[in-house]
């Protein structure tokens, strides 16, 4: 590098006017280019470490977006991987502005698995969305990738839903932790919208460990 070149010229520079002053005539030069370059240095590792990707938590990465590549320009709109943390497990789903409107915190529901062999799992939600989902930020969601979530996608390669979606989180009854992702569909027990009427809102779900997209 550059300027850590420059730095440790500097530093010679001084230690050879501090010793035989040869050069004290020049110390002050010297002084003041070897702060200059110091604080240069300090900003251009600082610069490196943000370019540095890293997790919020200690994970394990599952899945890793296609077409990455050395030096491919990223924004911060896009997905890289799926990490999977150890510990708590956790059910993303998206629901339309239909069913939020009859869903609440605490309804009980299943999430049921597409594989088609996996036995149903006892669901309660814990959290609720007031703001449509803009861009997604799970590829599991989207048409595209064979998800439940009709979706374009914008000059950033964003994946948008064509409809209004929101984020519904729910928590499993689950002693043991996924091995893996799981997609599927969660099915609320949300509130009447009649005295006769019981209405059970399907959602597009994902049963998954606590992740980062």
């Amino acid at each position: 590098m550059l300027s850590r070149k420059r730095l440790d010229y500097y530093k010679l520079r001084l230690e050879r006017a501090t010793t035989t002053r040869e050069e004290s005539s020049d110390l002050q030069v010297a002084m003041q280019q070897w702060s200059t370059e110091s604080a240069k240095l300090a900003g251009l590792e600082q610069q490196l470490k943000q370019l540095n990707i890293t997790a919020p938590f200690a994970a394990t990465v599952t899945d890793i977006a296609t077409g990455l590549h050395a030096k491919r320009w990223l924004n911060t709109e896009q997905a890289l991987a799926t990490l999977v943390a150890p510990g708590a497990v956790m059910v993303q789903s998206l629901a339309d502005a239909e069913a939020v409107a009859v869903l609440a915190l605490a309804q009980t529901g299943k999430f049921i698995a597409d594989d088609g062999v996996s036995t149903a799992i006892p669901v309660t939600v814990t959290e609720i969305d007031k703001v449509n989902v803009h861009a997604l930020d799970s590829p599991y969601f989207a048409s595209i990738y064979d998800g439940q979530t009709a979706v374009q996608t914008d000059p950033e390669h964003r994946l948008i839903p064509t409809q209004s979606v929101f984020a519904v989180r729910l928590k499993p009854d689950l002693l043991d932790p996924p091995k893996h992702i799981q997609r599927g569909i969660a099915v609320i027990n949300a509130k009447p919208r009649s005295f006769i009427q019981r209405v059970f809102d399907i959602t597009a779900a994902v049963l998954i460990r606590e992740s980062g997209f």
